[in-house]
């Protein structure tokens, strides 16, 4: 009697056994990191100007700097900026020192106030940057901290950059299958990783100049990136 119940029970652990053993049996896929680029010429930039101006009293100095910034924002009314490709970024006043006659342990003298005043602008057309910056030079700017170039619209950048990662992925993923003796399935997952925003490339630049007494401008080439992972099945 006890080896008649044996077998079915044996039997039993077997069959719940098997499914299990399926289950565990190891996916085979590979995984790779695609990357596409891009690049254009810019249709604008972003230029950061500014006004200091130094006079005995706090009072004269921001008075200074408040006309210096006016004339400029009429120099910029002038130019065709619009009040929205305008914005104040920093405006600070602040005391000047003297430090020459101090002596150790006595605190700096007071000889007067600086007031600054920061601004950004957004140059559309790029034909008259170099007007621009002599413009706003002529009108008071006194110190030029940056300049940038950018594009208006990176939508179809975007996309034409994704389609290049995703074909570069393709590419990684057969080259690794076939020269394994395997064959590349279909596609599981996609995932973008990230990607890097329109930055300048020097090395393909060319030299603009929209008038004799214009400042030359070298805008070259903005470019842009995308990173996707994508896993495949193995067959």
């Amino acid at each position: 009697m006890r080896r008649m119940m044996f077998v079915p029970i044996l039997m039993l652990g077997l069959a719940a056994v098997s499914p299990t053993l399926a289950q565990d049996a190891p996916e085979r896929r590979v995984t790779v990191t695609g990357e596409g680029g891009v690049s254009a010429v810019p249709d604008l930039a972003t230029i950061t100007v500014g006004v200091n101006e130094q006079d005995d009293t706090a009072t004269d100095a921001l008075r200074a700097n408040t006309r210096a910034m006016q004339a400029l924002f009429d120099v910029l009314d002038n130019s065709g900026i619009e009040g929205a490709d305008r914005q104040t970024s920093g405006l600070n006043l602040q005391p000047v020192y003297d430090h020459s006659t101090t002596r150790a342990g006595e605190a700096p003298q007071i000889v007067g106030y600086e007031a600054s005043n920061t601004l950004m602008i957004r140059v559309t057309k790029l034909d008259l940057l170099g007007d621009v910056l002599d413009s706003v030079t002529v009108a008071g700017a006194n110190r030029i901290s940056g300049i940038s170039f950018g594009l208006s619209d990176t939508d179809a950048m975007m996309e034409e950059a994704r389609r290049a990662a995703v074909q570069d992925a393709m590419a990684r993923a057969q080259l690794y299958v076939e020269t394994a003796g395997a064959t590349l399935g279909q596609v599981i997952t996609i995932s973008e990783a990230g990607g890097r925003s329109p930055s300048p490339m020097p090395e393909m630049a060319m030299m603009r100049m929209s008038a004799d007494t214009s400042v030359p401008i070298a805008e070259g080439e903005v470019g842009l990136s995308v990173r996707v992972n994508v896993v495949f099945e193995i067959e």
